[in-house]
């Protein structure tokens, strides 16, 4: 559940950080996540492992002018969810057939 500060009621702002709120759940919404394909789960746990790596998160538009000093993580706190994303793809791959955890493209239809 998104809890969103005061001014989400000042619009345009209320647009923009809806808008902000439902693109991030697009790209990654821990509420539905093992509901999902275990390739699905596999690969979005490596893109987070990649984005923390490369200091991707928090997104400087969400910690911009000083805003949330909070979410911004120490170097400590960006190994922890490295290792807790590492562990969890380590359990996919011991517990689930290797295929199970790879992505599969939709191949297009033969040319005619």
């Amino acid at each position: 559940m998104t809890t969103y500060p005061w001014y989400s009621n000042l619009q345009p702002i209320g647009l923009w950080l809806n808008g902000h709120v439902n693109d991030g759940k697009r790209h990654l919404n821990f509420s539905e996540f093992i509901n999902r394909p275990l390739a699905y789960q596999n690969h979005k746990l490596e893109e987070t492992i990649e984005m923390v790596e490369e200091n991707e998160m928090p997104l400087p538009s969400y910690t911009y002018l000083g805003l949330h000093p909070e979410a911004k993580m120490t170097s400590e706190e960006r190994e922890i969810l490295i290792d807790w994303a590492k562990d969890q793809m380590a359990m996919l791959k011991a517990t689930y057939p290797a295929d199970s955890l790879v992505r599969r493209r939709p191949t297009p239809p033969p040319a005619q």
